[in-house]
């Protein structure tokens, strides 16, 4: 069984990878496992989805959505499969649709 303790993604108890920050989701899918993390304050880190193997080897990070806003601080706030489609929604309002190849945005929406 999968699951995420802070910063670790534990298989059966043990550590399979370590994040550098807290996980605030992990989404369990066919061909890979995506976390994401939380973006701490004061802290500029917005490339804060990560996708992994089975095997527990970094796959790709998502394509930072560049800010409409003006914004700087522009994190991802979760993911979800949709239809067999990967999206990342951020905290401004935007959904974005990431290739499952590579974590590239293949389009963004505007939610708010």
């Amino acid at each position: 069984m999968i699951s995420s303790e802070r910063n670790k993604v534990l298989v059966d108890g043990s550590v399979f990878y370590q994040t550098r920050y807290h996980i605030t989701q992990l989404l369990e899918l066919a061909e890979m496992y995506l976390l994401v993390e939380v973006s701490p304050l004061g802290i500029l880190y917005n490339d804060n989805v990560t996708a992994i193997s089975p095997a527990g080897e970094l796959l790709w990070k998502a394509q930072v959505l560049p800010s409409v806003s003006g914004a700087v601080d522009n994190p991802y706030m979760s993911v979800r499969e949709t239809e067999g489609q990967l999206w990342a929604s951020n905290w401004l309002g935007w959904a974005v649709q990431l290739d499952p190849a590579n974590g590239h945005i293949l389009q963004k929406v505007w939610t708010k």
